[in-house]
């Protein structure tokens, strides 16, 4: 689902 890419992006994001 594109929710779990937008999540996966969002946790991405905030890991870098």
């Amino acid at each position: 689902s594109f929710l779990d890419i937008i999540e996966r992006d969002l946790f991405q994001a905030h890991m870098r």
